[in-house]
C-alpha cells in the first residue's frame, strides 16, 4: 500500500515514468527479488516498453513532467 502510494504522489507532481520505475523496482523487490541488475534492468525496461506502446503505437502522449518533458520538446 506505502509502494502505491508514493507511486501515485510520484506520477503526480513530479513524472510519470519516474513514478513507474519506482513501483516496477519496489514490486520486484516485494516479490523477493534481491539482486540489483535484474531490478533495475526491469524498471527501466518496463516503463521504456510501455513508453514506446502509447506514444509511437497508439499516437497518445502523456502528461509533462521531468522526463516527458525532454522527449517533448
Amino acid at each position: 500500500l506505502l509502494f502505491m502510494l508514493v507511486f501515485i504522489l510520484v506520477s503526480k507532481n513530479i513524472d510519470f515514468f519516474l513514478g513507474l520505475i519506482f513501483l516496477s523496482a519496489a514490486i520486484a523487490w516485494t516479490w523477493g527479488e534481491r539482486r540489483i541488475f535484474p531490478i533495475l534492468f526491469t524498471s527501466v525496461i518496463f516503463p521504456l516498453l510501455v513508453f514506446l506502446l502509447f506514444e509511437k503505437m497508439l499516437n497518445l502522449r502523456f502528461p509533462g513532467g521531468l522526463l516527458t518533458n525532454l522527449y517533448y520538446y
